[in-house]
């Protein structure tokens, strides 16, 4: 095996494939040759990615490959969809609004005293 027993030249960013007594240097998958170097190829501009922008994902180059993101206001749900994000979850809502409330009647219920150390209500 020419690739791992015997010299090669292939650049260290090309595959060493091994043939009947000699040897190859291939781009990785996911890499073209381009002017005797390998290059990423960008499944997003060329098209040959599965991202399904209809359903609210978008494409992202990573080096050999690519992945799904969620646009943005949108998150991965549990069946691996994207869904809207909520601005304000309803446990957020309670509890803010819980917490403003509990201010208010603290400063409209807040008793006053008066010169003599007596309450007013």
């Amino acid at each position: 095996d020419e690739c791992t027993n015997g010299p090669n030249d292939c650049d260290v960013n090309f595959e060493c494939v091994n043939t009947p007594g000699s040897f190859t240097c291939e781009c990785p998958t996911g890499y073209e040759i381009n002017e005797g170097n390998c290059e990423d190829i960008n499944e997003c501009i060329s098209g040959d990615h599965n991202c399904d922008e209809d359903a609210n994902f978008m494409c992202s180059n990573t080096p050999g490959s690519f992945e799904c993101l969620c646009l943005p206001g949108y998150k991965m749900d549990e069946e691996g969809g994207c869904a809207a994000m909520q601005p304000f979850s309803l446990q957020w809502i309670r509890r803010i609004s819980g917490r403003l409330l509990g201010r208010l009647l603290d400063r409209i219920h807040r008793p006053a005293a008066e010169e003599d150390d007596s309450f007013l209500r």
